[in-house]
């Protein structure tokens, strides 16, 4: 089942960050097309709250979770300029922020690994779709501390 989000109004654009909470950007899916004027940008959402606790070891001190990881589509029409800066090269970047500077009609994502994304808009048109079952589950482990034994991005994959 897919999650369908229009958002045309500057109120409306807090929902595509809360959607989007803890989503990898993956860059190499970034698809532009100037015949339409849109730009969509492909997102892997990894839903810890939905995770399920699987085993206990050392007195509990150890635990393995089973957390379900999410497709999402994050489109933006009516784009007049486009600048996708990838500098990094390393694939999933992590999504900490998307801004909509109505002045300067402006979409900015902000990612952890700097990735320089802007998008000039005439008007404010995106439509977000969130696939709400999850297309891959992935075994996480973590200690006492709450430190994640092995590597996310490599889970990102596939």
């Amino acid at each position: 089942m897919v999650s369908k989000y229009v958002i045309d109004s500057r109120e409306q654009f807090a929902l595509i960050g809360e959607k989007l909470d803890g989503a990898w950007l993956d860059a190499d899916k970034t698809t532009y097309n100037g015949r339409k004027a849109s730009v969509k940008f492909f997102f892997r959402i990894v839903n810890y709250e939905e995770s399920e606790l699987l085993e206990r070891k050392w007195l509990g001190l150890k635990k393995t979770f089973r957390v379900p990881i999410n497709k999402a589509c994050l489109q933006i029409r009516n784009v007049k300029k486009f600048n996708f800066d990838d500098t990094q090269k390393v694939g999933f970047y992590d999504l900490c922020e998307i801004k909509y500077n109505y002045d300067k009609k402006k979409v900015s994502l902000v990612t952890g690994i700097p990735l320089r994304v802007e998008v000039i808009v005439n008007s404010l048109d995106v439509i977000l779709e969130l696939d709400e079952v999850p297309y891959k589950w992935i075994k996480k482990a973590s200690t006492l501390f709450g430190l994640v034994e092995n590597d996310l991005g490599r889970d990102l994959y596939g």
